[in-house]
């Protein structure tokens, strides 16, 4: 039998047990980084989800060691669609959202053999690797991180820098010719640069000026007054000249990619695609 006394000694035993445990708790706690959290297995805890649609990425590291040189990786959100460069070759497909959970689809690439610079193509093989193997992102400051299963790091992005669609020399790459978009005629270049107030620059043959006025992405192009030069050479240059004013001052909305501007008809059809020149 088991006096009062006796359960007066075990209570305070128990007691001066939970306060070491307490005690013990709130030391590790205070260990620990202010606002760092754990998750399982003693690693960080995932980062909060992002929208990652409209967003723009260029790689900076590939397994663990930084990318350098002129070949460049990319990776673009855009509704539902993903879209890049793999250091030589272009590549899109869909990705899915859940959270912090991130896959890709299967990415359709084009077929380009990039002998320069050296190793480039094993650069790109490893890139779309670790884009197949990918299952999560979390954040690391600005960057954006690329995880397998296990956690383990793949990539790491940094935001791209976008260039402005005033004040940049931009280079016509295609056009609409009313059956779809084209490439130039060879030999030939259009030009564009928006000031302000007025975009100007070269139409193949005679050089053109034209106001415009821009709200969010919608832009309004008037009609363009030219220079009345007729060029003979190279063949179809006036014609491509007449189509590329002809769509310029269609265009109902733009849109500016990392050094690409395109406008579009209030469609949504394709009317004109730029490229960012030396300014």
């Amino acid at each position: 039998m088991i006096s009062k006394g006796g359960n007066d000694v075990r209570l305070k035993r128990h007691t001066v047990v939970l306060g070491a445990i307490l005690s013990l708790a709130l030391l590790v706690t205070g260990c620990l980084p202010t606002g760092s959290a754990l998750g399982e297995g003693g690693q960080p805890a995932p980062s909060e989800a992002i929208e990652l649609d409209g967003t723009r990425w260029d790689v900076v590291e590939l397994g663990g060691e930084p990318v350098t040189g002129d070949a460049q990786g990319t990776l673009d959100f855009s509704g539902g669609q993903v879209s890049g460069v793999g250091f030589c070759n272009g590549f899109g497909g869909v990705y899915e959202l859940d959270g912090t959970e991130l896959t890709f689809g299967k990415l359709a690439q084009t077929l380009m053999a990039c002998l320069e610079p050296e190793g480039v193509m094993e650069l790109e093989s490893a890139y779309m690797a670790a884009l197949n193997s990918a299952t999560a992102y979390r954040l690391d400051g600005d960057n954006l991180v690329l995880t397998d299963a296990e956690g383990t790091d793949l990539v790491v992005l940094s935001p791209a820098e976008t260039v402005s669609l005033e004040g940049t020399s931009w280079q016509l790459t295609g056009y609409s010719d009313g059956l779809g978009v084209t490439s130039l005629v060879l030999g030939s270049e259009i030009t564009a640069i928006f000031d302000g107030e007025n975009v100007g620059g070269s139409a193949g043959c005679n050089s053109y000026t034209a106001s415009y006025t821009l709200d969010g992405d919608e832009i309004s192009v008037g009609p363009a007054a030219s220079t009345r030069m007729a060029c003979m050479e190279p063949e179809g240059v006036m014609e491509q000249e007449s189509a590329y004013l002809e769509a310029l001052s269609a265009a109902a909305t733009y849109e500016l990619g990392r050094d690409r501007l395109t406008l579009y008809d209030g469609e949504g059809q394709t009317l004109v695609m730029f490229t960012a020149g030396a300014e």
